[in-house]
């Protein structure tokens, strides 16, 4: 290398390092870095604060959270929707500030309509797990206290902060699942704590679908030492799309004969593979039974859909063969009242 080779490449260097010395100068002049470092990065640094301020802003409980640090409990759902709960559960609430979203994450869990049991009656209505097959109707989350929070924690306790009345908690007891009553009844400290969650209906008028709990760990005076929020919405009900494969047919008989539609039917239906259910009526309307009920689903994910059916509300005794339905993985909702309607035709009102 020839001496005007080195004198380019040594001034080529000097004019890089003033200008980063600039980058610096600027830098600490906006009051934006302590100390030494690169010009660039307080001003990415000083917007992420700004972000992560906002968000506290819209969580009491997420600031507390953060301001204590890692404070050893933690709790885990199926935020990502992916029917797993692991640790990319967590990474993926971090990142949401642990806050229900349709678009961006967050747990749902079901409204437990269906009857496992046979007793007439949906699961969610009473306070008890109907056998293995409603187990899998719950929504579980998980509870981790690290071994110091184990030491210095009495009991946890879970708290409904919105929703209350909406949802069922049980927490497992090595056995299955007992209802937990979160007024008055608080858990044991333990490493890994598992519980569950199922509402009763879907969501409405006189309510949003949210529920929000606040997890603690609670000291010997009754002092919260650490806690968490967490976020559930109740799964939707969704109608069955036009596109869906017919598996069961539906056909009212009884109130005027129809034998020759019903042979028809049949035919056409056992070339499909398709069941065909009758169902005896003395009612002149309810012959016309796609007026009596539409039929939906609701699901988890990894979960096979739980079949809803949609009851009109047309009168009492009007429509009787949705209700009829409730079964196992079937469940049965009417959502709105008759309305006292006159004239020949009030009788087809839906609402």
């Amino acid at each position: 290398m020839n001496s005007s080779t080195q004198a380019r490449i040594d001034l080529a260097l000097c004019r890089i390092s003033f200008s980063l010395f600039l980058q610096l100068l600027l830098a600490m002049a906006a009051g934006g870095v302590n100390g030494c470092g690169a010009g660039a990065m307080p001003t990415e640094t000083n917007q992420t604060h700004g972000r992560l301020s906002q968000q506290l802003e819209r969580s009491p409980a997420q600031t507390a959270l953060i301001a204590r640090g890692d404070n050893g409990l933690r709790v885990r759902t199926d935020f990502n929707r992916d029917g797993i709960i692991d640790g990319r559960d967590e990474t993926a609430s971090r990142s949401a500030n642990g806050q229900f979203s349709l678009r961006n994450g967050g747990a749902f869990f079901l409204a437990n309509v269906d009857d496992d049991d046979r007793d007439d009656k949906s699961d969610g209505s009473d306070r008890v797990v109907n056998g293995a097959r409603d187990e899998d109707d719950l929504a579980r989350f998980e509870v981790f206290l690290s071994p110091e929070l184990q030491k210095g924690a009495q009991s946890v306790r879970v708290d409904v902060t919105q929703g209350y009345g909406f949802i069922h908690l049980f927490s497992a007891n090595g056995k299955g699942f007992e209802f937990f009553d979160p007024t008055h009844v608080v858990l044991p400290v333990a490493a890994k704590i598992i519980m569950a969650a199922e509402g009763w209906r879907f969501a409405g008028k006189d309510w949003d679908g949210l529920v929000k709990l606040n997890v603690s760990a609670i000291a010997g005076n009754g002092e919260e030492v650490a806690s968490q929020q967490i976020e559930f919405h109740v799964a939707p009900w969704i109608a069955l799309p036009e596109s869906a494969r017919t598996r069961s047919v539906y056909v009212a008989s009884g109130a005027y004969p129809n034998k020759s539609f019903l042979q028809g039917l049949r035919s056409v239906a056992d070339d499909l593979g398709v069941r065909v259910v009758q169902r005896p009526t003395t009612k002149w309307q309810e012959m016309w039974l796609q007026d009596t009920f539409e039929m939906g689903y609701t699901t988890l994910p990894r979960m096979a859909p739980m079949h809803v059916v949609l009851n009109s509300a047309r009168g009492t005794g009007l429509d009787t063969f949705g209700p009829w339905l409730l079964a196992p993985n079937l469940g049965v909702i009417q959502i709105a009242k008759p309305r006292a309607m006159g004239g020949g035709d009030a009788w087809v009102d839906w609402t």
